[in-house]
């Protein structure tokens, strides 16, 4: 089967271990030169434009030719998947793909015969979250001494992150509004798997000593939540964390994500060093499609 990069599940603890050791070193230059990447995009939302750009970036930087077939050119459905996949690998090297649902993807991907990557979907956002742990490792380097509280509503970066716990034994507090929902099946499996996650409604006990802090969705980019609920991240909240905790967002610097405009203001720094390490793992995970 050819190299495949779907979910952090799929990459198992050497998987992850080995990325986050590679991410120490300089990225590496023209990998994958001369090679035609086909990307096939399942949702053109807002939300998914700075990931779409910072795959294709990354792999046209690595020397990569890039094509797009948008989501109206394609079938998303399991049942067409699997027969139309010879279709998509013509005259490509791998398939890059982008907004399908994992069940889907992993159809598309037994069906090809050539390397699959997943740029994230609405239940996984492996690279980022990858990225995000190797920044962090960069100021901790026993991530098992690290708290990471998420308070908000849930995204793919949230399942990754607790896809993570299974394998990275960091601590993942998740303070969870009423009206956002999580995979219960998901977080079964990490805590089965020994992953260090703690879920509460209450901020409090969330935010507390945290090294990192994520401000998750607002309620209205929630998917399915109606427009109520509260635990905006405000610098009142932040302070029951550590001094100097490093803050996050769930997505972007946009309203989108549930802060005050303090917080994102006090977020923005951080966030040119998170592109420049979610391309470096981006650049390391195609590397190791062809590897």
């Amino acid at each position: 089967m050819a190299a495949q990069f779907l979910t952090l599940r799929s990459c198992g603890q050497n998987g992850v271990w080995r990325l986050l050791e590679q991410s120490k070193a300089a990225a590496p230059t023209l990998a994958l030169q001369g090679r035609h990447c086909r990307c096939l995009y399942a949702d053109m939302s807002a939300a998914s434009l700075e990931t779409r750009l910072s795959f294709t970036a990354t792999a046209e930087e690595q020397g990569a030719r890039c094509s797009a077939i948008q989501p109206q050119e394609w079938r998303q459905d399991v049942e067409s998947l699997a027969l139309q996949a010879p279709l998509y690998t013509q005259g490509a090297d791998a398939l890059l793909v982008q907004g399908l649902p994992t069940n889907a993807l992993e159809v598309l991907a037994a069906a090809s015969s050539l390397p699959v990557c997943s740029m994230g979907n609405a239940s996984s956002n492996p690279a980022l979250a990858l990225a995000d742990l190797a920044l962090i490792q960069q100021s901790h380097a026993d991530l098992s001494q690290v708290r990471i509280a998420w308070m908000g509503g849930v995204n793919g970066l949230t399942c990754s992150l607790i896809e993570a716990a299974m394998f990275v034994p960091f601590e993942f507090f998740i303070a969870l509004p009423q009206w956002s929902v999580l995979d219960h099946d998901l977080l079964d499996l990490a805590l089965r798997a020994g992953a260090r996650i703690f879920l509460s409604h209450e901020p409090s006990m969330v935010l507390e000593g945290a090294q990192v802090v994520y401000a998750g969705l607002a309620p209205s980019a929630a998917q399915g939540a109606p427009l109520t609920g509260g635990m905006r991240l405000s610098p009142e909240a932040l302070a029951l964390a550590s001094p100097h905790a490093a803050l996050f967002t769930a997505e972007s610097l946009s309203p989108a994500c549930y802060a005050t405009e303090s917080i994102l203001d006090a977020a923005a720094p951080l966030w040119e060093q998170r592109l420049a390490m979610r391309r470096h793992m981006q650049a390391l995970i195609l590397r190791d499609l062809f590897v």
